[in-house]
């Protein structure tokens, strides 16, 4: 679990296990569904500082876990809380820590829904931002970067556009 002072963790700790006892009780398919959109929906709050317009799956009022962060000194900060936040969040659900269930299918879920979330917010958030950077400073990004810019996102573009998109 990522390090943040022990005098910190009650203040997150109080947000955070009502999140996972709502959402513990839930089916796999939506606790993927709503992992996915909490990681995008606390990335645009923090970055934007706005509420988000997308309905939550589940209900869940994510604006005191948003607030929390928005109210950290500086990214390091930021970076603690949410890496301690979302540890939790994942810990819990897993049945470690004494909630949610322990179980090899909800954990996979939680990995998997904690990996296509991040593949998300590349998409949505640093590549924009690396589009953007590339065109005042020229492309020498990060090869993951560059190959998700030019290879995935294309590819995903164009099954969305077929299949149509899961939001």
């Amino acid at each position: 679990m990522p390090y943040i002072p022990q005098e910190q963790r009650p203040e997150i700790d109080v947000i955070v296990d009502p999140i996972v006892e709502r959402i513990s009780v839930v089916d796999n398919y939506l606790v993927a569904r709503w992992l996915n959109y909490v990681i995008l929906r606390i990335a645009k709050g923090v970055r934007d500082g706005m509420p988000e317009s997308t309905p939550d799956p589940l209900d869940v009022d994510l604006d005191p876990l948003i607030e929390m962060l928005n109210a950290a000194g500086d990214n390091d900060e930021i970076v603690g809380r949410l890496n301690y936040a979302l540890s939790c969040i994942m810990w819990g659900l897993c049945g470690h820590c004494g909630k949610g269930v322990r179980r090899y299918a909800r954990m996979n879920v939680v990995d998997s829904a904690i990996g296509l979330a991040q593949d998300e917010f590349r998409k949505c958030a640093v590549s924009p931002y690396d589009d953007r950077m590339y065109a005042v400073d020229g492309a020498i990004g990060l090869a993951q970067a560059e190959f998700r810019r030019r290879m995935v996102a294309p590819y995903e573009d164009e099954k969305i556009e077929t299949s149509g998109d899961i939001g």
